[in-house]
């Protein structure tokens, strides 16, 4: 009897939901790749223009493209317009954000592409139910469609870390999140995973 290798279970999705110890390529655009150990699992299925997957200590890494962004000056009836442009465009719209405090921009590099990195916390009192669920919350963008919903800044609890960096024309944000009490914790996994990204040469 032939016996066959399991080299095509390396970075795939396995019946359990986590991800199998390896590279794993991804259906988001621009393309690319990482390098994950055990532990990691999507939380939802991807799209082109969201990935989300969650890791030790119920910390989270989202790559995201997004199309629209909500307007910080119509929130209680949350409108989408345009998202910034590029790289700088998205650090002042954070920094400016009503009710965000965001740190100083840092320069970053994600894989050979170059950005910045700010951290963000919320100062939110604002209740925009539709959007974020019984919880106070400053929502910033939708994504992925209505499985996937919209990406939102909560309270104190929570620390973001995000990281805007330009490729091949596109404009990628990346958001580190888990609970402050264990962000220290999950901060080292998740560089780990993200000093694996490679983006997919075309």
């Amino acid at each position: 009897m032939q016996v066959t290798t399991a080299r095509s279970l390396v970075g795939t999705t396995m019946p359990d939901g986590t991800f199998n110890a390896g590279r794993y390529t991804t259906e988001f655009e621009p393309a690319l790749s990482f390098r994950v150990s055990e532990g990691w699992k999507p939380i939802y299925p991807e799209s082109p223009d969201a990935l989300r997957i969650l890791g030790p200590e119920a910390g989270e890494i989202d790559f995201s493209d997004p199309s629209h962004v909500f307007d910080p000056s119509t929130l209680s009836s949350p409108k989408e317009v345009s998202p910034p442009e590029n790289t700088d465009e998205w650090v002042s719209w954070f920094r400016r954000y009503p009710n965000v405090n965001a740190s100083e921009p840092v320069p970053v590099s994600v894989g050979g592409a170059s950005g910045l990195r700010i951290d963000v916390t919320s100062t939110a009192e604002t209740y925009v139910r539709d959007l974020c669920g019984p919880s106070p919350c400053i929502p910033l963008f939708p994504y992925g469609g209505t499985e996937v919903g919209n990406l939102a800044l909560f309270g104190p609890s929570e620390k973001n870390r995000f990281l805007i960096v330009d490729v091949k024309g596109e404009t990628v944000v990346i958001n580190v999140v888990a609970w402050s009490s264990s962000f220290d914790e999950f901060l080292p996994k998740a560089q780990k995973l993200l000093d694996a990204v490679e983006w997919e040469r075309t």
